[in-house]
């Protein structure tokens, strides 16, 4: 299991700030699957962060411990 982590107006806009999910829910790509279970986001600028790391595509295999979504204005 993945730990996301939702900060600042991505929290208030998916109404959590955290939740675990399976490596495998990302097979058609980190934002995409952020952006269809969460359709809100579309409207909304932010970074995603993977293990602490500016990026949106997880690599062949990778299995991070943490995926977070950042506001522009909290350092996104």
């Amino acid at each position: 299991m993945i730990r996301i982590l939702y900060f600042g107006q991505i929290a208030e806009a998916v109404g959590k700030s955290e939740e675990l999910v399976d490596a495998k829910v990302f097979d058609a790509g980190v934002r995409a699957y952020f952006e269809t279970k969460y359709p809100v986001l579309v409207s909304l600028s932010y970074r995603i962060a993977i293990d602490r790391e500016i990026r949106e595509e997880l690599l062949a295999g990778e299995q991070p411990n943490e995926i977070s979504l950042l506001p522009p204005f909290a350092g996104g």
